[in-house]
């Protein structure tokens, strides 16, 4: 996706595109290039998690300025402290922490969601267009009853649920982003299951199948 400013364009370096296209790291060596003031890091830290970030604000609001403007400050923030940037263990878990922490007071702000309500801010899940158009009718009935009851779980349920089984992070990430502790975090995910497995009837490895396959 291209975002609607250039963000890139106040990003100094004489890196050309094939350098990005070949220069292919991993995560802690590109973390490590861009505090060190590699714009070719940068570039590769933003193509491969611009696409993740977003689809992670599409799950709260349907604002798409709203949610490229925090990816702005985001990723402008990434380059201007860069020297100052300390360790990080995931940096697709710290992304989205940091995503998270900028969308939220903006929904906050836009919405005018108070202080009691603020952790239940809207998240819904989608499936997949172009997967369900090569569904059966009898499977598309299915993932369409799945969805409604994913959608019908609390927010915060359902978005440890996204987080935790199609974005792949720990109980230890997800708790640093909700701000709890990983059992209180273990447990949301275990009653969201459970839940799950009453209302559908169907096995835990069926509900993963179908939940692996949720739109981005």
């Amino acid at each position: 996706m291209k975002m609607k400013t250039t963000l890139f364009n106040n990003i100094s370096g004489d890196e050309n595109s094939d350098q990005l296209n070949n220069n292919i790291l991993s995560d802690e060596e590109l973390w490590t290039d861009l505090q060190g003031g590699s714009s070719i890091a940068f570039h590769q830290i933003y193509q491969r998690y611009v696409q993740v970030l977003f689809n992670y604000g599409k799950k709260f609001t349907n604002q798409r300025e709203l949610i490229e403007d925090c990816m702005q400050e985001l990723f402008t923030g990434l380059w201007k402290y860069r020297e100052k940037l300390g360790s990080v263990k995931n940096l697709k878990s710290y992304l989205l922490i940091s995503f998270r922490r900028k969308l939220i007071p903006e929904l906050q702000k836009a919405n005018r969601l108070t202080e009691i309500n603020k952790k239940n801010v809207r998240f819904e899940i989608v499936f997949s267009p172009e997967r369900t158009k090569i569904n059966e009718e009898r499977q598309l009935e299915q993932n369409q009853n799945l969805l409604n009851q994913l959608n019908s779980l609390p927010e915060r349920q359902r978005e440890a649920l996204y987080l935790r089984y199609y974005e792949g992070l720990s109980c230890q990430e997800i708790a640093e982003i909700f701000e709890m502790n990983p059992q209180s975090v273990y447990n949301l995910l275990n009653r969201a299951i459970n839940l799950l497995k009453k209302r559908l009837l169907i096995s835990i490895l069926i509900l993963f199948y179908i939940f692996f396959h949720l739109s981005e």
